[in-house]
């Protein structure tokens, strides 16, 4: 949904599913990681104008927080528009709290560099987001609200911050499936 709100507002936005296992298992998330830095050591290279958006659903957060960590400092602030996370536990962590420690290993706190441009959405109960709270019903419940087109929103006006009004530029989002 998520995507398709993206595309409506930015006209000619691809999007790339991170191909990881999206598991319990504690190595599920590195799987991703590796993934994601795969991508953007090549993809940049190939199309040295676009801008991206990095996002995921609970375990993506998680994959996004720990690639974002290991990314250049740079590109992170000329070339990502927005990072955009849904039942993310790495909102818990802050820069008081670098680390918050999940049930699938630690998420690191967002890169200074993307202050400013991060998105949380947290249903209310998500015990995921919240860490207080046993609603799971709450952390698959993102599709029935406005967290995607609210976040498309986000995405739009941080993609006209960055090109200096109104953009209309073509924009990959890079996301991670479900967990």
């Amino acid at each position: 949904m998520f995507v398709s709100a993206v595309q409506r507002l930015i006209p000619g936005t691809t999007a790339y599913a991170v191909v990881y296992p999206a598991s319990f298992g504690p190595s599920s998330p590195d799987i991703g990681v590796n993934d994601t830095l795969r991508y953007f050591d090549t993809r940049p290279k190939e199309c040295p104008q676009q801008l991206y958006v990095m996002s995921g659903y609970s375990q993506g957060g998680v994959v996004m927080h720990r690639a974002a960590v290991k990314m250049d400092k740079s590109f992170l602030k000329n070339r990502v528009v927005a990072a955009v996370t849904m039942g993310d536990g790495g909102q818990l962590a802050t820069k008081e709290k670098p680390l918050y420690s999940s049930p699938v290993g630690p998420i690191p706190v967002w890169p200074a560099e993307l202050d400013g441009r991060i998105k949380f959405n947290c249903m209310s109960g998500d015990p995921v987001c919240t860490g207080n709270s046993i609603n799971i019903l709450a952390h698959i419940s993102y599709a029935l609200g406005n967290s995607s087109e609210d976040s498309a929103k986000f995405v739009k006006e941080q993609l006209d911050k960055m090109k200096g009004g109104t953009a209309k530029s073509f924009v990959s989002r890079l996301w991670t499936n479900l967990m």
